[in-house]
């Protein structure tokens, strides 16, 4: 698809729409389905990864198994449950642009796939 870049103001996230001749129409944005104004992306430029922490059903498990074994299981399971907490910690955790706040899946990434913004950054 050819065309304009722009940014949902709900989900902040860019998505790409055929040229339209009225740019300050409102449309559904493709990725959360709520209406909002055509905001141009501004492409490029440098940005940031973060880490955030974000919903996820295995994850959580993880870390509220991992919380029963340490506070019910002393002592031995400490390590068992420091374990489980790591993992379910490694597991809710997703890599973001800073600039458009759009999920980077792939952590080796050099650009962000949404605003295409250069990452300056390692993410760790």
């Amino acid at each position: 698809m050819s065309g304009r870049r722009y940014s949902c103001a709900t989900c902040r996230k860019g998505f790409e729409i055929p040229d339209i001749s009225d740019a300050d129409k409102t449309v559904i944005c493709p990725l959360c389905g709520e209406l909002t104004p055509l905001v141009p992306l501004r492409g490029g430029g440098k940005a940031n990864h973060e880490q955030r922490n974000e919903f996820n059903l295995p994850g959580c498990v993880l870390l509220f198994g991992g919380l029963v074994l340490v506070c019910f299981k002393f002592p031995w399971g400490l390590l068992g449950g420091a374990v489980l907490i790591w993992f379910g910690t490694k597991m809710t955790r997703v890599s973001i642009c800073a600039k458009c706040d759009g999920k980077v899946e792939d952590k080796a990434a050099k650009s962000c796939p949404h605003c295409q913004a250069v990452f300056v950054d390692e993410v760790v």
